[in-house]
């Protein structure tokens, strides 16, 4: 399990339970995952003035599609115990595990979850809903690098700032552009 990267800025503080447990299995930023699932979704994900909105609401197959796009490796459990508790106990020593309670995402690994609320892993003795149902699981098998980092989103905009100032100053005055086409026709007249 990775530290999540929120770098998105909201008044709940951190996002849906659906990216957040992709970050966490994945270490991608926030905001990358979100990018992803609304790219999957064909752009559906923008208020009336055309502002990003956050992303909830998640299905499996979204979260497996994005996982599969970050190099993630996902494998269905196909036994599936009744509670959390349960579950994590049971598959304490197998790996990391994506797991779909009634309603929500969450993550286990070494008999410690992680969810929207911890988002540090917290030993499934002290979490205080481990009676949850377990729905769906699924093995994920984690790139030990990210395929997106913070530095690298960062690089990529100072590249865009720069290339961007880059054709301003390289672009020729209009004035003198459009002196040159009349001396042209000028000349040909």
């Amino acid at each position: 399990m990775f530290t999540p990267v929120i770098d998105v800025h909201r008044s709940r503080g951190a996002g849906y339970c659906g990216p957040t447990a992709v970050a966490i299995l994945t270490g991608v930023p926030l905001s990358q995952i979100e990018k992803l699932i609304r790219r999957k979704r064909k752009g559906w994900g923008k208020d009336i003035n055309g502002n990003n909105i956050p992303i909830r609401g998640t299905s499996p197959w979204e979260i497996l599609y994005v996982l599969k796009r970050l190099g993630c490796k996902v494998l269905p459990v196909k036994k599936l115990d009744s509670t959390l508790g349960q579950f994590v106990r049971n598959y304490e020593h197998s790996g990391t595990f994506l797991v779909g309670v009634t309603g929500h995402f969450m993550v286990c690994e070494k008999g410690q979850v992680a969810d929207t609320t911890y988002l540090t892993p917290k030993p499934i003795d002290q979490y205080h809903r481990a009676s949850r149902r377990v729905r769906q699981a699924w093995k994920v098998i984690a790139p030990p690098n990210p395929k997106y980092t913070l530095e690298a989103l960062q690089q990529a905009q100072e590249r865009l700032v720069a290339s961007r100032k880059e054709r301003r100053a390289t672009k020729p005055d209009v004035k003198v552009v459009r002196a040159q086409k009349v001396a042209k026709m000028v000349k040909a007249w």
